[in-house]
């Protein structure tokens, strides 16, 4: 099998769709499958593909989204929009070209906008599969509103078609599935494939690193969250649960370590100055993929009570958590979206109402004193990752889907 993955977000970029694309080439190419990618020229990608002994990349202009485009806009923006479609075009004849060169008998697009485009045509021409992967949030909600026809009715078309043209979707929960057949197409071909972890990289340590803060020694307990700085995370929420315990338990020497950065901060910032919690709250800001194995290893919980915001921000799966998992660590998560699909109420973390302060604080009590119950989650969470979620199995149930489809 000759494929060939593409996507405009991937390496050296950081973020969860560059990983998931890189982590699921890398294990097919591991498998046997030659692998080829497709993606836009950046900063540092000249670096990373020369240290890629997995698959070749080949490096494109970066194209506008269409689905940046409304109907209004393409009036109002109409050289932009111009120059986006004469952008595609090339891109087509570059992926075509590579198609005919390397025989390329599948394509799998890991963001639905303008790759997923592209290959539609691609697909057509050469008559050879493509696939869409979908994260969650990417999937457009239609709603028979005025606003919502007004600003992304011109891209939800768009999006339906791809779908509905491809020959297989991937989606990361089954929350994602449920939206996708909703709101873009009734395709019976949408796989559940999750997210996958590096077993390799994240990993329980022999010994806790050590976080020296003025405020408590080195030996405190600890509570972090990574991710993303959005209102969705519902970090806000988090942060005024741990204020809740803190009154509670005055001089249990305990910090919460939030890494990330992201347009929310200065929000999240404004709740700690005014929680007089500067000292028992530390922002870490960016953390890098190497970073990130130390910070959960250095924790005691990990916390991240995700919610679905009125305009329909919602977590789709949740890799941070089976991140914590892998490295032997429970979690706290917000029961929304697809965060059930990634972690088991009872048996790897527990799950909490995002919007009760209460509840969460509960859970984090429990978590921080009851020690052994703590330990247990985390070994169940490390077992079920082994047993299901590494790179190798997602990458083979995608291989599965390609090859049921060549047949």
């Amino acid at each position: 099998m000759n494929l060939i993955i593409c996507s405009s977000d991937y390496k050296p970029r950081e973020g969860g769709i560059a990983e998931f694309m890189f982590n699921v080439g890398k294990s097919l190419a591991e498998l046997g499958v030659n692998v080829y990618a497709m993606a836009p020229n950046m900063e540092g990608a000249a670096d990373f593909d020369k240290c890629n002994k997995y698959f070749y990349t080949y490096r494109t202009v970066e194209v506008c989204d269409v689905g940046s485009f409304s109907y209004k806009k393409i009036l109002t923006s109409f050289g932009r929009f111009v120059k986006t479609v004469y952008g595609l075009t090339k891109l087509y004849r570059y992926l075509l070209r590579v198609v005919d060169e390397k025989d390329i008998n599948h394509i799998i697009c890991f963001y639905w906008d303008v790759f997923g485009v592209v290959a539609l045509f691609v697909s057509k021409r050469r008559k050879i599969p493509y696939y869409i992967v979908a994260h969650g949030l990417d999937v457009i909600r239609k709603e028979n509103t005025f606003v919502w026809v007004r600003k992304y009715s011109f891209q939800w078309l768009i999006q339906k078609i791809v779908f509905k043209n491809s020959n297989g979707i991937f989606v990361n929960s089954n929350y994602t599935k449920s939206v996708v057949l909703k709101h873009v197409t009734a395709n019976k071909n949408v796989h559940v494939t999750y997210c996958g972890v590096d077993i390799k990289k994240y990993f329980k340590w022999n010994t806790r690193p050590i976080f020296d803060s003025p405020s408590v020694g080195d030996n405190a307990k600890i509570l972090l969250s990574i991710t993303r700085l959005v209102r969705r995370k519902g970090i806000d929420n988090a942060i005024m649960a741990f204020a809740e315990f803190l009154k509670k338990y005055k001089d249990l020497k305990v910090l919460y370590l939030i890494g990330g950065v992201g347009p929310d901060y200065q929000r999240l910032k404004n709740i700690v100055d005014e929680l007089e919690l500067q000292n028992k709250v530390i922002f870490l800001g960016f953390v890098s993929e190497d970073q990130k194995s130390k910070l959960y290893n250095l924790a005691d919980v990990f916390i991240m009570p995700s919610r679905e915001e009125k305009d329909g921000d919602v977590e789709g799966f949740g890799i941070v958590f089976l991140e914590a998992n892998a490295c032997g660590k429970p979690v706290i998560a917000g029961n929304s979206g697809g965060v059930s699909d990634a972690v088991q109420d009872g048996i790897t973390g527990l799950l909490v109402n995002p919007f009760d302060i209460q509840d969460i604080m509960s859970k984090i009590e429990r978590l921080i004193f009851d020690e052994s119950y703590a330990a247990q989650l985390g070994i169940q969470g490390r077992k079920r990752i082994e047993n299901g979620f590494t790179w190798d199995m997602i990458a083979k149930r995608f291989e599965i889907v390609c090859l049921g489809a060549q047949r």
